[in-house]
């Protein structure tokens, strides 16, 4: 039954990161519509959006195997949080940098 679940777990995990990467690079593409950053600081936000997509997606995978390698649980578990944490900051600090880099353009 852990087999089940980890499978389940993974398999749920990717498609709802296979969703939200459509959704960050439809909103990272459109992001720079109004022209507000130069093409190489979009294409920088774009970069660092998809690396923290992809850490959060891997991290998945190794929460799923955490369900039935019991013996290395506990190193599973905090791969699994290393990653989520590390890809969620990954993404904040894209939006944060392009976020304040629109705003000093603009003078705000």
């Amino acid at each position: 039954m852990a087999i089940v679940g980890g499978i389940v777990f993974v398999i749920g995990w990717l498609a709802a990161s296979a969703v939200w990467t459509v959704m960050a690079v439809m909103g990272g593409l459109m992001a720079n519509d109004s022209g507000a950053v130069a093409a190489d600081r979009h294409a920088t936000l774009l970069t660092i959006m998809l690396s923290g997509v992809a850490a959060a997606a891997l991290a998945g995978v190794a929460g799923g195997i955490a369900f039935f390698m019991q013996d290395m649980r506990r190193t599973l578990i905090i791969a699994f949080v290393g990653l989520l944490v590390g890809g969620v900051g990954l993404q904040a600090y894209a939006y944060k940098s392009f976020a304040s880099a629109a705003a000093q353009k603009n003078g705000k």
